[in-house]
C-alpha cells in the first residue's frame, strides 16, 4: 500500500529536487522604500528574540553569542532571568542543539525577526521579506517565527517585554546616533564602489542588539526580478568602542567601521573570490596551513577562508585610505594579532603582502584586480614553507 505524502511535503521535496533552492526575497512593497538607503536599528520584535536567545544554555555557555559585560545585559538578566524556563527559550535552545548555533538558523531567526512589528501586544508580520515556502520543511531544522507565533506571544507577554524595551529605548536611539557618527557609511560605500566597480551598488540595512557578542553575519537580498538588492548586517553595538577612553575619536571610528565594513564587502569580495575558485584550489590544497581547527564558525572550506582574509585584508587597504598614518598602523597591527589569536594563521603575512601590492600597483588599478595576484602569493608562500620544512 502505497503512502500518500502531504501536499505541502511535495511541494517542498519538488523545489529542494529543483536546481536552486528558493531564497528570501524582497517584498515589492518594501523595495520601493529602500533603494540606495542606509537604515541603522534595533527593531523590537528583533530584539525580544535576540533576549530570549540569550537566556538559551546554549548562548550562556558561548561569549561569542552573547556580550555579558555590560550594564544591558545585567538588566536583561535582572529583567528576564526568572523565564529562562519559558517554553520558547526551551524549544530555541532545542534548536540550537539540533543544529549548531553558527550555521543558517541564527541568521534566518534574524532575518523573520525583521518581518514583524508588535500590535497590541502581539506579533503583526510587515511582509518586508518573502520567505520562501521551503523553509517550512527545509532537511535541516529551523526556527520558524510564523510556527512559533503563539509561544513569542507569550514570551513577550508574561515577561513584560515591551515595558523593558520601552524603558531602554533611549538607550537604542543613542547606539544608533553613535553608531552613525562613528561609520561612514557613504564613504565606505564609495570605496567599495570604486575598488569593485563591476559589482552593483545595494542599499545597507545595520542591525544590532546590545546582547550580541562576536557572531556577525551578513545576508543580501533581491527583488523577485533582480533589480533592487539590499545588504543587512547583523553586528554588535557600538558600545565596546564608546567605553575605550584609552582611544581617541578616530581609533573609535576606525574600530566600528571595521565591524561593519567586514560584513559589507563580502558583497563586493565574494563574487570576485567565485570566478578564482580553481586557482584557489590549487593555492590553498592544504587548508591547515591556512587556519587552525579552532577557528569558531567553521569555515571549512579554502572559499570561505580566503573570503575572511580578504574581507579584513580590504579593511586594512581602506584604513590606508581613509584614516591619519598613527591610527592606521595601530588598528592595522591589533587587527592582525586579533585575526591571527582567531586561528587565521598566516594573516599577518597575507595582509601585509596585500597591502604592498595595493601600493604598488597602477593608480588606475583596483583591489578586484590584485587577486591573481595575490593567489599567486599564496602558492608561493606555502610552497616555500614546505620547502623550508623538509630541508629542516
Amino acid at each position: 500500500m502505497k503512502t500518500k505524502l502531504p501536499a505541502i511535503l511535495m511541494i517542498g521535496l519538488l523545489l529542494l529536487a529543483g536546481c536552486k533552492t528558493p531564497v528570501p526575497t524582497l517584498s515589492k512593497s518594501y523595495q520601493r522604500t529602500i533603494e540606495h538607503s542606509t537604515q541603522v536599528d534595533v527593531p523590537i520584535v528583533y530584539e525580544a528574540m535576540q533576549i530570549a536567545l540569550s537566556l538559551t544554555d546554549t548562548y550562556q555557555s558561548d561569549p561569542n553569542l552573547v556580550r555579558k559585560n555590560t550594564p544591558y545585559y545585567q538588566a536583561m538578566i535582572s529583567h528576564f532571568g526568572a523565564h529562562k524556563s519559558h517554553q520558547l527559550v526551551l524549544e530555541l535552545e532545542k534548536t540550537l542543539k539540533k543544529a549548531g548555533a553558527y550555521g543558517e538558523i541564527n541568521t534566518l531567526i534574524r532575518l523573520q525577526a525583521l518581518n514583524y512589528e508588535l500590535q497590541n501586544g502581539k506579533l503583526h508580520n510587515n511582509r518586508n521579506y518573502s520567505i520562501p515556502l521551503v523553509y517550512n520543511i527545509a532537511p535541516y531544522p529551523l526556527f520558524l517565527l510564523h510556527n512559533n507565533k503563539r509561544l513569542i506571544n507569550s514570551f513577550i507577554k508574561e515577561t513584560g517585554f515591551e515595558a523593558f524595551y520601552q524603558q531602554h529605548k533611549n538607550q537604542y536611539a543613542s547606539l544608533v546616533r553613535i553608531n552613525y557618527a562613528l561609520c561612514n557609511y557613504a564613504g565606505m560605500q564609495q570605496w567599495l564602489a570604486q575598488e569593485f566597480p563591476n559589482v552593483p551598488h545595494e542599499s545597507l540595512r545595520v542591525v544590532f542588539s546590545p546582547l550580541t557578542g562576536g557572531l556577525h553575519n551578513v545576508r543580501e537580498l533581491r527583488s523577485r526580478n533582480g533589480a533592487t538588492k539590499q545588504t543587512i548586517m547583523f553586528v554588535s553595538a557600538p558600545d565596546y568602542e564608546m567605553s575605550r577612553t584609552d582611544w581617541t575619536f578616530p581609533e573609535k571610528s576606525a574600530y566600528a567601521s571595521r565591524v561593519v565594513f567586514t560584513e559589507i564587502n563580502h558583497t563586493y569580495i565574494n563574487p570576485v573570490t567565485d570566478q578564482y575558485k580553481a586557482q584557489l584550489a590549487a593555492a590553498m590544497q592544504n587548508l591547515s596551513y591556512w587556519k587552525a581547527d579552532k577557528v569558531t564558525g567553521g569555515y571549512n572550506s579554502f572559499i570561505l577562508t580566503f573570503n575572511e582574509y580578504m574581507t579584513w585584508a580590504a579593511f586594512t587597504l581602506y584604513a590606508h585610505d581613509t584614516y591619519p598614518t598613527d591610527v592606521f598602523e595601530r588598528v592595522t597591527a591589533q587587527q592582525e594579532v586579533f585575526m591571527v589569536k582567531r586561528g587565521f594563521t598566516r594573516f599577518k603575512e597575507f595582509n601585509r603582502e596585500l597591502l604592498h601590492l595595493y601600493k604598488q600597483q597602477p593608480k588606475e588599478g583596483k583591489v578586484e584586480d590584485l587577486y591573481p595576484a595575490i593567489i599567486k602569493w599564496m602558492k608561493t608562500h606555502y610552497n616555500t614553507a614546505q620547502q623550508q620544512n623538509t630541508a629542516s
